[in-house]
């Protein structure tokens, strides 16, 4: 079954290639939506469509992330979305 939740992410994740690295992260895991960052610094947004388990996967790596990156905490938001994600993409 596939679900989607809202992801924040707060830590050194701007300015150390966290987004290009969760993005090939979520293909490798075959999840769909979108990673952005926020307008604060030390945030990024992610929206993630897949299976429970690939996406509890995706979490837990988010959490090492790239070599330059430190997450603090990541909150977690399950959500009811219309949208059906056909890929996953860097906003």
């Amino acid at each position: 079954l596939i679900k989607t939740y809202k992801l924040l992410i707060i830590g050194k994740v701007q300015g150390v290639w966290y987004r290009s690295w969760f993005s090939k992260e979520a293909n490798k895991l075959k999840i769909k939506g979108y990673v952005k960052n926020k307008d604060k610094l030390d945030e990024v947004e992610a929206k993630v469509q897949g299976k429970d388990e690939s996406i509890n996967k995706l979490i837990q790596l988010a959490y090492s992330g790239p070599p330059l990156s430190s997450v603090k905490y990541i909150y977690r938001k399950k959500i009811l979305d219309k949208n059906i994600y056909s890929e996953f993409k860097i906003i």
